[in-house]
């Protein structure tokens, strides 16, 4: 049985007999060469043996099985090739170790693991989000859910992806010019801890903005590109019902002075009957509904807003949505008025209904 690493020549078990095959390309060598001493197998038998055993080879040696077609100085320069690649391959992980240690993350890591609130200052702008349980919410917008997907995930990836770059200047005139109290971002955490980041204009480089931890008096450079929003309406998740038009079965419209309602007989199959296509661009218009903004629930001019119209929205699944739509005039010849919408649904834990406890 052979060991790890050994090599056999022709087979696997069992070496035949050698011959000049297996001298490889050495010098010439007479036929009259002693004979080969293979110690307690030496002359037991009148035949060649074919029971030899073999030494592992040295770790780091060249091992040459059977026969190598190349002369001794092609196989001196493989030699060395090969001592060369990995020359290099120990040079390139040594530097990107020592790239690694010579880049700290902006943000420690385990910030975001602990992670309760995160405030973003853009100008003269705030906004905070605050996690409760699993979800979301913007504080400044009546404790709304937040748009994680599209404001809360890109902004902590792009935190946890930053790196600080070393030492931009400690120059106060620097600093200065830099904008550094423009914009920050605040990392509050569960046991306590708070980071905050100032952020001011992007290096000459391009490689990111420029930066500065709490409590340091130099600005650092970053490779942190993220984009720092500070209105709080932006970060609100203003969209209160979702659907595709062709899974609405059936829409039905009440208003002051009638009422409308037409059904598809399947998915995706066209409406039937009298406005069949103006009820159709209804659907498709009211299948995604999103506000542009939210008042509180005891907001006077949505209080005093009569209604105009109600539509409800059913389908296949057998899902109602309703939305209720008022409208306030305007004071001025010019002035279109306020429009407000009060969205329900039939599930109680859709997110629609979530809102209308809170705002309108």
């Amino acid at each position: 049985m052979f060991h790890a690493a050994q090599i056999a020549a022709r087979c696997i078990h069992n070496a035949l007999a050698f011959g000049g095959a297996d001298t490889g390309q050495r010098s010439t060598v007479a036929r009259t060469a002693a004979a080969a001493d293979f110690d307690k197998h030496h002359g037991t038998l009148g035949v060649a043996h074919n029971q030899v055993y073999f030494a592992t080879a040295t770790p780091g040696c060249a091992v040459i099985a059977l026969q190598q077609l190349q002369t001794l100085g092609l196989q001196e320069c493989q030699g060395l090739v090969l001592g060369l690649i990995a020359f290099a391959v120990v040079r390139l992980t040594r530097e990107t170790v020592e790239t690694a240690a010579a880049q700290p993350p902006l943000v420690d890591p385990a910030v975001f693991g602990a992670l309760k609130s995160l405030t973003v200052k853009s100008g003269p702008r705030s906004v905070t989000v605050v996690k409760t349980g699993e979800a979301w919410t913007v504080s400044e917008r009546f404790s709304l859910p937040a748009n994680v997907e599209n404001r809360l995930l890109p902004l902590i990836r792009g935190l946890q992806k930053a790196r600080q770059h070393g030492q931009l200047t400690a120059n106060p005139k620097r600093l200065e010019k830099l904008g550094l109290t423009e914009s920050s971002v605040t990392l509050a955490t569960t046991d306590g801890r708070s980071v905050v980041v100032e952020f001011g204009k992007q290096t000459e480089d391009g490689l990111g903005n420029s930066a500065r931890l709490a409590g340091q008096a130099f600005a650092i450079r970053t490779d942190f590109t993220a984009h720092l929003e500070g209105d709080a309406t932006s970060w609100v998740d203003l969209t209160l019902f979702s659907a595709k038009p062709a899974d609405i079965k059936t829409i039905a419209l009440n208003w002051k002075d009638g009422r409308v309602e037409l059904s598809r007989k399947s998915a995706g199959a066209p409406f039937e009957g009298k406005d069949a296509a103006a009820l159709e661009e209804l659907v498709a218009t009211l299948a995604t509904f999103r506000a542009a903004d939210a008042v509180a629930k005891n907001d006077a001019d949505a209080a005093k807003a009569p209604r105009s119209v109600e539509v409800k929205l059913t389908t296949f699944d057998g899902a109602i949505a309703t939305l209720a739509f008022a409208k306030l005039a305007g004071t001025q010849p010019n002035d279109p008025g306020k429009f407000f919408a009060r969205v329900t649904h039939s599930d109680p834990k859709h997110p629609a209904n979530t809102a209308d406890k809170l705002a309108v």
